[in-house]
C-alpha cells in the first residue's frame, strides 16, 4: 500500500507521528491548519 510506504519513509526521515498525520490531512483536505510551518514560510 502506497500510504504505508509514505509513512515509513517520513518516519525514517525523523518526522513525528503528529507531523505525518497533519501532512496527510493537509494533502487530503487542503486545509491551512494542517499545513506545516515550513511550507507556510516558503510562500
Amino acid at each position: 500500500m502506497k500510504t504505508s510506504r509514505i509513512i515509513l519513509h517520513l518516519r525514517s526521515l525523523g518526522w513525528s507521528d503528529k507531523k505525518i498525520n497533519d501532512y496527510i490531512l493537509w494533502l487530503a483536505t487542503g486545509e491551512e491548519q494542517y499545513k506545516s510551518k515550513d511550507d507556510k514560510e516558503k510562500e
